[in-house]
């Protein structure tokens, strides 16, 4: 009977928070959002690895000074009534994340770990690849009778995970634990380098013994609990001259699946195995604002046929053995089309794909979170404007937008942004050296932008102004746990001035006094973006300034945005 009822509870609750994920809308009212859903399935069993639950970002409010600057009115009580807001039920923010590659030793090292460690991001995505753990000319079968000695580089049978001059064992001392940089890591588990007996693509059962081995040397022999592991990379784009369809990759992951969860130990059985991991750098198909990056043109790739054909052929029936879907978000400079996601009036179309790629997790029987693994502004190897757009403030301006979109759709688990350090071949990174910097370490622009996101969001994502709205514009505003700060983060994209103007609910409680500081961004150097790796124009335009907020009023945002600026607003119970 009391199973019964129990069961009965259970149903009218995830009842409930599906029709509150229908009718939850981040706009300009609250975010009653899906993710009070997956409050129900994050529960796990003591034995298992848990889900991360806590960020990286200090939980700490602002130490309040007097007040400075001439407050001009941004921020008042909306014309609306204002309703209910239970925090419980609002989303969670994404977790912030980088891929890394190297951390080198001596002074340059070092300088690269403070800045690295200053963004306080959640967790780094990692590469496995075959040639970094295994000697491929070993001659022993891997078999599951586990020791340490198996797995060290100069003795073990042909397994080698600590071997100094490997990335790996580079990067690995850097996550965790109190002084780590991150909280944890993401890992990719590539086949390079096992080509010769895995095969190409890797479709045998050497890849998923491959795979197992490398989850429990780091989950059993080190016990570092890493609980998110993606299955290849990319696989729509193939691996050189061997494509790799829907179904293929469908019965590799298969494969990993059942090697992994046949393990007795549950720090192996029990982490998130993750795909497709899709490419993308792709137009939009459509028109502003319904566009859509692969709704209809799939660039040869079958890209829009990955995740159904993985859910379907994937995972054993009733096995839930996808943990999460993965994609990669790009826009391309090589299709110079006016529907292109690389241009910053098309950013919008993030929110499209998201909400797309949704349906197919809301459809499966315990919904799935969503990561994108890898985005940034442009795919693969850049042309010329794209390697200024890298360097300068463009980039700023595309991450940040990129991010307020993806928070506005209350469905994403982690991101990360495209990688930590670049060079004039690769000038993706967040950091940069090469020649045109005089050979010195030098953070690029976005570098900045990424850091003041990070230290104005906080847990709960509140409300949004989409770029489905303004395809120029964005805002979002989060807000703690205790639903005491609000931070609102806004971007005008354009060469001109805009305005922006919505009213969103506050947590209970908030309003009355409430103490406001603004904080803008805009491009440092000359050009229209700035110069290259030219600190961005920080200003503290006001700090601290009283405003008497309604408590029975929505909070107002109004302003008219100079052009390619960034604000950031704290609003702070008094």
């Amino acid at each position: 009977m009391i199973a019964s009822r129990i069961r009965l509870i259970f149903k009218r609750a995830v009842a409930l928070c599906l029709l509150l994920a229908l009718i939850g809308v981040l706009t300009s009212s609250t975010a009653q959002a899906e993710l009070c859903l997956g409050a129900l399935f994050s529960t796990w069993a003591a034995s298992e690895l848990p889900e991360p639950t806590t960020y990286m970002r200090a939980e700490t409010d602002s130490a309040i000074g007097t007040a400075q600057g001439i407050y001009t009115g941004e921020i008042s009580s909306g014309r609306a009534q204002r309703k209910a807001v239970d925090r419980a039920c609002l989303p969670n923010r994404p977790f912030l994340g980088t891929e890394l590659y190297w951390l080198p030793e001596g002074e340059s090292g070092e300088q690269e770990r403070a800045w690295l460690r200053e963004l306080q991001l959640d967790f780094l995505r990692v590469e496995v690849t075959a040639d970094e753990v295994r000697d491929a000319h070993a001659a022993d079968p891997f078999d599951p009778s586990f020791s340490q000695a198996d797995f060290d580089y100069q003795s073990g049978r042909g397994w080698h995970f600590n071997d100094p001059e490997r990335t790996l064992t580079n990067i690995m001392p850097y996550i965790g634990g109190t002084d780590g940089l991150v909280r944890f890591p993401l890992m990719m588990v590539m086949h390079h380098g096992g080509e010769s007996y895995m095969g190409n693509p890797p479709n045998s059962q050497a890849y998923a013994d491959y795979f197992l081995a490398v989850v429990y040397y780091y989950n059993v022999v080190l016990n570092q609990g890493i609980k998110y592991w993606e299955v290849l990379n990319e696989p729509d784009w193939g691996y050189g001259e061997a494509a790799v369809s829907p179904s293929v990759y469908a019965a590799i992951f298969r494969r990993v699946a059942e090697r992994i969860r046949a393990h007795p130990d549950p720090r192996v059985n029990s982490i998130r195995l993750g795909g497709p991991v899709l490419g993308s750098g792709d137009p939009i198909d459509g028109d502003y604002p319904t566009g859509f990056a692969n709704r209809t043109n799939n660039g040869e790739r079958a890209w829009r046929a990955y995740i159904p054909t993985l859910l379907a052929q994937g995972s054993r029936r009733g096995a839930h053995d996808v943990g999460f879907l993965s994609w990669h978000d790009y826009g391309s400079d090589t299709w110079d089309v006016p529907n292109n996601l690389y241009r910053l009036e098309n950013i919008y179309a993030l929110y499209n794909r998201v909400n797309a790629l949704y349906a197919y997790s809301a459809a499966y029987p315990v919904p799935l979170p969503l990561v994108i693994s890898e985005m940034n502004l442009a795919a693969g190897k850049t042309l010329a404007q794209s390697k200024a757009y890298y360097k300068n403030f463009y980039a700023a301006l595309w991450h940040t937008s990129a991010l307020n979109t993806y928070f506005a759709t209350g469905k994403v688990r982690m991101l990360s942004h495209f990688f930590w350090k670049g060079n004039n071949h690769w000038p993706k990174g967040l950091v940069y050296q090469d020649a045109d910097s005089g050979n010195a370490l030098v953070r690029n622009p976005v570098w900045w932008a990424y850091r003041e996101y990070i230290a104005h969001t906080a847990q709960k994502i509140l409300a949004a102004y989409t770029g489905l709205q303004d395809r120029w514009l964005d805002a979002i505003v989060t807000t703690d746990a205790d639903g005491q700060v609000i931070y609102l983060i806004a971007v005008n994209k354009s060469d001109a001035p805009r305005a922006i103007d919505f009213a969103f609910d506050a947590p209970e409680g908030f309003g009355g006094t409430v103490l406001v500081s603004k904080r803008t961004m805009q491009p440092g150097g000359d050009g229209l973006y700035g110069a290259p790796f030219a600190e961005p124009l920080i200003t503290d335009a006001y700090q601290w300034q009283p405003v008497q907020l309604a408590l029975d009023r929505q909070i107002r945002y109004a302003e008219t945005l100079p052009p390619r600026t960034i604000v950031y607003y704290t609003l702070q119970q008094r």
